[in-house]
């Protein structure tokens, strides 16, 4: 419950819509496993972080790659088609499944991208989850989106300790959920995820902000 207050208090989201996890990586890996089946796809845009496509085909899902611009921006049109067709597939009886999930990461992960509002609005009005992943938005000159699953029903934001706090070892992340999904969540996460050592050193590096900004 602290660790959630402190957490809410420094994204600005509410405390029932944050999900502590061992790492980002267990969010990933939660959200392959709940919403994939052998079949069904997520869209991946490299190049980017590799972990999205390894869960996703440890679940047996298809990983369908949408590759970023020359510029590295992400390819919205071409996300829309994978979906569209994706969709059809489904819809015609074949053996794959529909597309799922959507993984972005703003900024992105290895070429530093922000993710345009514009682009990140469109890919939200397609009828599949997408996971954002911040691991590096503490960074980045523009705001946390975390802000924006309240609108956003279909929105998941990833966000780590890693990077900006410096405890990657430590293995403490959080996700910001909807409500409907967090009531899946709870039941579904392995009890104690995050240990007492993690819990400690993320409530510490939140008494000290303005270093990890």
């Amino acid at each position: 419950g602290e660790l959630r207050a402190a957490l809410a208090e420094f994204c600005g989201a509410p405390a029932a819509q944050i999900l502590p996890t061992h790492g980002a990586d267990e969010l990933l890996d939660y959200l392959c496993r709940l919403f994939l089946r052998p079949g069904d796809a997520v869209i991946d845009c490299p190049p980017t972080f590799g972990m999205y496509s390894f869960d996703a085909q440890l679940e047996g899902g298809q990983v369908v790659e949408v590759w970023r611009t020359s510029s590295h921006d992400i390819d919205v049109a071409g996300i829309e088609r994978a979906v569209q067709e994706r969709t059809v597939l489904a819809q015609q009886g074949s053996a794959v499944g529909s597309a799922r999930l959507v993984f972005l990461t703003s900024p992105n992960n290895p070429t530093g991208n922000w993710l345009a509002d514009a682009d990140l609005r469109r890919v939200l009005a397609l009828p599949v989850l997408v996971v954002l992943d911040e691991a590096y938005v503490d960074f980045a000159d523009h705001p946390s989106r975390a802000g924006w699953v309240g609108e956003y029903p279909n929105l998941v934001v990833a966000r780590t300790f890693s990077k900006a706090a410096g405890i990657a070892g430590l293995r403490l992340g959080y996700g910001i959920c909807p409500p409907w999904l967090m009531e899946v969540l709870w039941p579904f996460k392995q009890p104690y995820n995050v240990n007492v050592a993690a819990s400690v050193a993320g409530l510490a590096s939140l008494k000290h902000v303005e270093q990890i900004h």
